[in-house]
């Protein structure tokens, strides 16, 4: 008969580590607008088998709302996907709290909510150059941007500059360039 004892680290009657958030994707300003987003833990959480949870199953919320497939990746990270029309928008800042509820299957689940923020890609102007000259001191200046804008929110954030020491901001007529005529590019058939 032989009496075996378990070092303290193999030991079962130890506590098991509490569940935390390691990471969330996407995170910070101006990330892409995917069509996911993925929330890591510590530690394992559920065994490999059924992997997609509907809404109810997941203590997530999520603002503005967004319509999301709930699917575990691997036993650690949970995924919400989206399909292609419900794509995350562009320019738009997002609310997520992980609440307590998802719990390990030994019962352990987080301590408190974890609160996430992160903002798609805003509007950038991509190019901007005098075209012509309307009147003296009245240049036709063509800009094109990143995304979609509109005219409202051009003539409110772009603006010119008069430099020196009466600095002054000089609001800008928009409207849609009438020479522009570019034709979507269409890759010929092999």
């Amino acid at each position: 008969l032989f009496n075996f004892v378990m070092p303290d680290a193999v030991r079962s009657d130890t506590e098991p580590p509490e569940l935390n958030v390691v990471r969330i994707t996407p995170a910070g300003k101006d990330v892409p607008s995917g069509r996911q987003i993925v929330i890591e833990f510590n530690r394992a959480v559920v065994p490999v088998g059924r992997m997609e949870r509907n809404a109810a199953e997941v203590p997530i919320t999520i603002l503005p709302e967004v319509d999301c497939q709930w699917r575990w990746l691997n036993t650690r990270a949970l995924a919400c996907r989206l399909d292609e029309s419900d794509a995350l928008k562009p320019a738009t800042r997002y609310d997520m709290v992980v609440n307590p509820g998802i719990k390990t299957e030994d019962g352990v689940t987080l301590a408190e909510p974890v609160v996430h923020r992160f903002i798609t890609e805003r509007p950038k102007v991509r190019h901007a150059w005098f075209d012509t000259w309307k009147a003296p001191g009245v240049p036709f200046i063509r800009l094109t941007f990143n995304q979609p804008v509109t005219a409202e929110s051009v003539e409110k954030h772009v603006f010119m500059m008069v430099d020196g020491p009466n600095e002054q901001r000089i609001g800008l007529h928009v409207a849609p360039d009438p020479d522009d005529k570019q034709t979507p590019s269409i890759l010929p058939l092999p």
